[in-house]
C-alpha cells in the first residue's frame, strides 16, 4: 500500500513539475536495500531533486 502511494506521488510530482526535497522521502531514499518501497522513494527523490 505504501509503495503504491509513493508511486502515485512520483506520477503526481511529474505532472505538477514539483521540485524541492522532502526530508522524509530523502531519509527513506538513503536507506540501504532494494525493497519496492525504497526503490520508489528513490525515484520520487530523484524526480524532486534531479
Amino acid at each position: 500500500m505504501h509503495t503504491a502511494a509513493l508511486g502515485f506521488a512520483v506520477r503526481a510530482a511529474a505532472w505538477a513539475r514539483a521540485r524541492g526535497p522532502l526530508p522524509a522521502v530523502a531519509e527513506v531514499a538513503a536507506r540501504p536495500g532494494s525493497s519496492g518501497f525504497v526503490r520508489t522513494a528513490r525515484r520520487l527523490h530523484e524526480r524532486l531533486t534531479g
